[in-house]
């Protein structure tokens, strides 16, 4: 399964995040887009950066101040290290065509592992996670509200109901623990769903919806076998707290 750095830090132009060391991975490549949609959408995201696994790198704003940070690399314990402003990455008189998120947007990541084995970086998955901007964290609990079109996987029914999400699933990974939610299946098919990578998928009919209780996980996974895939809305509640 694919990378999901941990975010230490957001503040106004400023993302600090690391990498985990992970066994025949020698680098990573993070990759992003202003949607969910295109985030899980094959091709559609565009490349940021390259970072060795145990490196450190700021961009270029973030080396330009200069200055200390929180969570500076001095005990990373081997993970690679990044400081960034989505800025550096958004041009706006091309921004119809790259996709990449401004520092005022949320931004939807997801990450390529470069493998040792293959010499090659392996596909991207549709393992996205979502960063807020700064000001989202105005409030203690926060709301967050998602619309995705969640492609189509060869799985069959019997390969998802009561089963773990394929490879091929989208997973959301939330930037807090989803306290609460809400999912809307907008289409006449039968939408799959897990909370978390771990736990089996069920159905939500067509057309139908599904309820999130206390303490879920900060990972929602959807999975659809229609043939134009599903378009699918949420609401969630969620806390940073332990």
């Amino acid at each position: 399964m694919a990378t999901i750095p941990s975010v230490l830090y957001r503040a106004p132009n400023l993302v600090v995040m690391t990498f985990p060391t992970k066994a025949g991975i020698s680098k990573f490549r993070l990759r992003g887009h202003n949607t969910l949609t295109g985030a899980v959408t094959t091709g559609a995201t565009d490349i940021m950066f390259e970072i060795d696994a145990g490196a450190h790198w700021k961009s270029s704003s973030v080396l330009a101040k200069g200055g200390t940070y929180p969570y500076m690399p001095g005990n990373t314990r081997g993970h690679a290290w990044v400081a960034f402003d989505p800025d550096d990455f958004y041009d706006p008189t091309t921004a119809a065509v790259d996709k990449l998120p401004s520092d005022a947007m949320f931004a939807y990541y997801t990450v390529q592992e470069f493998s040792i084995a293959a010499n090659a970086y392996l596909a991207e998955e549709r393992r996205v996670f979502i960063v807020p901007p700064a000001a989202f964290w105005g409030v203690p609990n926060p709301s967050i509200t998602m619309t995705v079109d969640v492609p189509q996987t060869t799985a069959t029914e019997s390969e998802l109901e009561g089963q773990m999400p394929p490879v091929a699933a989208v997973k959301i990974h939330f930037p807090g623990r989803v306290t609460s939610g809400f999912i809307q299946n907008l289409e006449a098919e039968t939408l799959y769903y897990s909370v978390g990578g771990n736990t089996p998928m069920i159905r939500i009919p067509n057309s139908g919806s599904a309820n999130l209780f206390h303490g879920v996980s900060d990972e929602i996974c959807l999975a659809s076998i229609a043939a134009g895939g599903c378009k699918v809305s949420g609401l969630f509640g969620l806390s940073t707290g332990g």
